[in-house]
Order: structure tokens, then C-alpha cells, then sequence
């Protein structure tokens, strides 16, 4: 069943999205330091990319679409 799109759904789906932006804001606030886990892959990651270890973009939606 299709449900209509009426301003009042678009209104509650704005202050839904509000909502969890908010509580995904917070989050991330009180979590704001990295675990040595973190930091240690953060620092691979960044050095794969300079070596040019990486998959663009583009690539990856040329073989997946």
C-alpha cells in the first residue's frame, strides 16, 4: 500500500531525522578519543592511501553500479 507524502509526513520525518542527529551528535561528543585499536588502523589506512593502496570511487561503482 502506498502511503501519501503530505507536509505533515515530511514534518515528522524532518524532527525524526533532527532527532537521531542529535543523539548520533552526542555520541560522538562524549566518545571523543580514539582507542589505541583505532588510532593504530586510522594510521594504516593513511598510509595505504599514500602508497595508492585504495579503491576510488569510481571504481567501485564501475564493477558494482
Amino acid at each position: 500500500m502506498k502511503m501519501a507524502v503530505t507536509l505533515e509526513t515530511i514534518h515528522q520525518n524532518i524532527q525524526q531525522l533532527k532527532s537521531e542527529l542529535h543523539r548520533v551528535r552526542n555520541l560522538l561528543e562524549e566518545e571523543g578519543e580514539l582507542t589505541e585499536a583505532a588510532r593504530r588502523e586510522l594510521k594504516e589506512a593513511r598510509e595505504e592511501m599514500d602508497r595508492g593502496e585504495h579503491v576510488t570511487h569510481e571504481e567501485i561503482v564501475a564493477k558494482y553500479g
